[in-house]
């Protein structure tokens, strides 16, 4: 799975909003008490973005199990086989080879494969995502 480079200005952007949301009081405090500045992302930064860490991890895994259009247009699935993915495979089956019923079922796998990667990191918000209102 690569990161759909379509995505990282959404990114940028929800990463910009989380930071601007840091309070500043926060690294005021963490400066007169001495705390280097790794530590200070480690112990402020990193927990107070938490959920947008969470959000574009979601987005982001989500965004490149469905990646289709630049595969169909610049690639075609190939040479070979090797640009081929699971979106692309399961038009190919259903469109192309007129394989319905497989299509369907390849459907029904990216559905399955989709939720259970989205349950997975929704439950591990509770390890990391730091607060939650």
């Amino acid at each position: 799975m690569h990161p759909d480079p379509k995505n990282v200005g959404l990114n940028m952007i929800l990463f910009l909003a989380a930071l601007q949301g840091v309070p500043k009081e926060l690294y005021e405090a963490a400066r007169v008490d001495g705390i280097p500045a790794f530590a200070q992302f480690r112990r402020i930064t990193l927990p107070m973005i938490s959920p947008t860490v969470l959000l574009t991890s979601i987005i982001t895994i989500v965004g490149s199990l469905q990646v289709f259009a630049q595969i169909a247009v610049l690639t075609k699935g190939g040479p070979g086989m090797s640009t081929t993915v699971l979106v692309y495979y399961l038009y190919q089956q259903a469109f192309e080879f007129h394989k319905f019923g497989y299509g369907a079922t390849l459907s029904i796998l990216l559905f399955l494969i989709v939720a259970v990667l989205t349950f997975v990191q929704w439950q591990m918000r509770k390890r990391i995502v730091f607060y939650e209102k």
